[in-house]
């Protein structure tokens, strides 16, 4: 007994400091694996499942699908709308584009909200480097400088030094998808010939699946990630000099982002408030405790979150404030509303790279007592002013009666 309550704790213990990721199955879907050995080999800690289009099973059962094959007009027997719906129940997806995409995945971008470019896209860039390859002819490189690289998600520990190194498609964002690499002025379609807007995006769902789509799985190679840019510039007189490129560490930490390694936090326990039936206009203390995972560390940590917010609603909220933040501890002292009935408390936290924090709890306002309403109203002077007036004339009139009967009482007397 004593054995099986130790084992019981000691699971307990693994389950709560255990990382998001842990024991989810991955599953890259992939022509040429070999060429993505060191790509593959920084995330040997997930079970991690490679397989061919047309070997494409059981596609549920997996927590993270890497679709690395453009070209690809079939993924086992599943069609676009079952990828989706793998989206929408909570599955991440990273899509490649790439010289030759395919209808399937052209088709499957355009589902998820993002429109791909027709074909592969050429920059104006000039450069010099060691990453020629008869595949990919140079006009059709795309260096994007540092400063076009955005730092996300939060998890990035260092700012972009490197320029990225594209080939690809292209992608034309909205305005509620993430443009992670910004191309260089007069990027366009080469076919079409219309400018693209992005080298990469990523969006990240109400449900907080994740989307990330690339140009194409060639930059992802070992081939790039071991290519040097040595000078580029959009005017031939402005040669910026580098010394390699950051494809390697950005596109591993933009994995890191999808497979919910960085940029995870959540509610850590219950929030703490007093559980009651409460008065209109009372007082109302509300604590919520937020942690992270740190994947350096191994372990869980406590955040804060400047701009997390509590509101209480009936339908519409009558009051939403910023929650002050100490050693992950969320925290808003409030008044309660005046109008009495049963209020939601929600806290409802959206922020660009981090997983969505969503709790509601149910509070109940009663209507104040007899024994707690005021006993003098300050605005009513007018109303007490005449009662006053009236219980003086009443007084008035009593005496000047009782006066009067007394004078008559002595008339007739005499």
């Amino acid at each position: 007994m004593h054995r099986f309550i130790l084992v019981t704790l000691a699971l307990l213990a693994v389950a709560v400091c255990s990382a998001p990721y842990l024991n989810q199955k991955v599953l890259c879907v992939t022509e040429d694996e070999f060429t993505l050995k060191e790509y593959l080999a920084e995330f040997d800690k997930y079970d991690i499942t490679v397989s061919l289009p047309e070997d494409v099973s059981d596609l549920y059962s997996y927590s993270h699908v890497l679709l690395l094959a453009n070209d690809a007009d079939s993924f086992g027997s599943y069609s676009v709308e079952d990828f989706v719906k793998f989206f929408d129940k909570g599955g991440n997806l990273m899509i490649a584009g790439g010289e030759e995409t395919s209808d399937f995945i052209f088709d499957l971008a355009n589902e998820l909200g993002v429109q791909m470019s027709t074909s592969i896209i050429s920059s104006p860039n000039y450069f010099a480097g060691n990453f020629d390859d008869d595949d990919m002819p140079e006009k059709t490189w795309v260096v994007a400088q540092p400063e076009d690289v955005f730092a996300f998600p939060v998890g990035l520990t260092d700012t972009v030094q490197l320029p990225f190194l594209h080939y690809g498609s292209g992608f034309f964002v909205e305005d509620n998808r993430i443009n992670l690499v910004i191309p260089p002025e007069g990027s366009i379609d080469v076919e079409e010939e219309d400018e693209v807007d992005s080298l990469m995006v990523a969006f990240q769902g109400r449900n907080s699946a994740r989307l990330v789509l690339i140009g194409s799985q060639k930059v992802l190679t070992d081939n790039i990630y071991n290519a040097e840019v040595r000078e580029t510039a959009t005017d031939m007189n402005k040669m910026r000099p580098w010394a390699g490129n950051s494809n390697k560490y950005y596109t591993v930490q933009i994995t890191k982002w999808l497979l919910h390694e960085v940029g995870v936090v959540q509610m850590n326990g219950k929030p703490v408030y007093d559980e009651r039936v409460y008065i209109v206009g009372e007082e109302m203390d509300y604590t919520v405790n937020m942690r992270t995972w740190n994947d350096a560390k191994n372990e869980w940590e406590p955040i804060c979150l400047s701009d997390m917010q509590l509101s209480i609603r009936m339908v519409d909220p009558f009051i939403r404030k910023t929650m002050t933040c100490k050693g992950g501890a969320h925290n808003l002292v409030t008044k309660l509303p005046d109008r009495y009935g049963v209020f939601t408390m929600e806290v409802d936290y959206e922020h660009v790279g981090l997983t969505n924090v969503r709790h509601t709890d149910e509070v109940v306002i009663r209507s104040l007592p007899h024994t707690h309403f005021m006993r003098f109203i300050k605005v009513a002077y007018p109303y007490y002013a005449v009662v006053i007036a009236c219980m003086i004339a009443v007084i008035c009139v009593f005496c000047l009666t009782l006066g009067h009967l007394q004078t008559e009482k002595k008339k007739k007397v005499e």
